[in-house]
């Protein structure tokens, strides 16, 4: 139990780099698929300005997973299917259904800000058509991390080539 969530902690969301996906899997604005960062789950789509953007799968509002699927194409948005909550492709919060409440009543009070709502959001690394992600500002960028007796070697095995998916794992 507690040994077990530490060392997701430590392993997953300390200061290192976890591959996500291929690059050629969300080749165009609005692709998106699922991976996972140990156990957590987390969606990686490509953003309207061409970017790649992380965020936990998980909705702020009662923790259900916002993607379902393994992977999609052409999404606007993201909409929780427990309460509707809707994010964009960075994973921010953008609406909420009833958020006023129904006929004067429930909604949430005038005081909430949508800003401070959001899944948390992974920073992006990419290299040679790979996406890696990671919890930690400290952590050095992805090529640093790799260093020098492995950054050559990486490179040597993926630069220069167009990854193409054949099938799906």
């Amino acid at each position: 139990g507690d040994v077990a969530k530490a060392e997701q902690v430590r392993v997953f969301e300390g200061p290192t780099w976890n591959y996500l996906c291929l690059e050629a899997d969300i080749p165009d604005a609005g692709d998106w698929r699922t991976t996972s960062m140990g156990a957590m789950p987390v969606v990686v789509a490509r953003t309207e300005d061409g970017t790649i953007a992380a965020f936990e799968n998980r909705c702020v509002h009662r923790g259900a997973l916002i993607c379902l699927d393994d992977c999609g194409s052409g999404a606007k948005d993201f909409h929780c299917v427990y309460h509707a909550w809707r994010y964009d492709l960075r994973g921010n919060l953008k609406s909420i259904a009833f958020q006023r409440g129904v006929n004067g009543k429930g909604g949430m009070d005038a005081g909430f800000r949508m800003d401070d709502h959001s899944p948390r959001k992974i920073r992006i690394g990419t290299i040679c058509g790979l996406v890696f992600g990671t919890m930690s500002d400290d952590t050095p960028d992805l090529e640093t991390w790799l260093g020098p007796e492995v950054l050559p070697k990486f490179q040597r095995v993926v630069a220069g080539r167009k990854i193409e998916i054949i099938g799906r794992y």
